[in-house]
């Protein structure tokens, strides 16, 4: 039998026993009847602990594989999240990118529109001017064209005119023989003044 270098360390037990007396009991060979109770409790507790120890390994495995999945399901949950929130964002710049096309027609739409209808006021003006100036240029010709038969009544009328040498003798003439016009029909007529 191979001896442990602790075991050759010590002195034997019939050594010890030699040198202090009362202190070990001598050994017999012969069989004590001891009780398996505390045996079996014994490996009983150490057999529950063994399995408690097992069953609590077991549950951190699984504790720390169900918080891995949460963690990896959070993480997934927050990528997703960011990923509507990206989207929901590009969305947001594309609505605004098509808003502000949308208002950039709507602007051109009203600055042709405003363009439009200058242009139908100019139209619009350079008739009426050019109505007016119809319209001075037809009463200038109707002018003209009265004065001109105005200046033919009156020169048809200047032949029936008295003369300065004739003048006097007609107003002899009226004043010797009056002819009522009808103004004032109550009035005698007199002679002279």
């Amino acid at each position: 039998m191979m001896q442990t270098s602790v075991q050759r360390a010590l002195p034997a037990s019939a050594v010890l026993s030699a040198l202090l007396p009362g202190l070990f009991v001598s050994q017999t060979r012969s069989k004590v009847f001891t009780s398996n109770v505390m045996d079996e409790t014994r490996a009983k507790r150490i057999k529950d602990h063994f399995t408690y120890m097992h069953a609590r390994v077991k549950y951190r495995k699984d504790l720390f594989r169900i918080l891995q999945s949460w963690r990896a399901e959070i993480k997934a949950k927050q990528l997703d999240e960011e990923a509507v929130a990206r989207q929901r964002k590009a969305q947001e710049l594309r609505d605004e990118a098509t808003r502000m096309q949308d208002q950039l027609k709507e602007r051109q739409a009203l600055q042709l529109r405003e363009e439009v209808r200058k242009a139908e006021l100019e139209h619009k003006r350079a008739q009426i001017q050019l109505q007016r100036a119809h319209r001075r240029q037809e009463e200038l010709q109707k002018r003209e064209q009265e004065q001109a038969e105005r200046y033919q009544r009156l020169l048809a009328a200047s032949r029936n005119w008295i003369r300065q040498e004739e003048f006097e003798a007609a107003i002899h003439r009226a004043l010797d023989n009056p002819q009522p016009f009808g103004f004032i029909t109550n009035l005698p007529v007199s002679k002279g003044f």
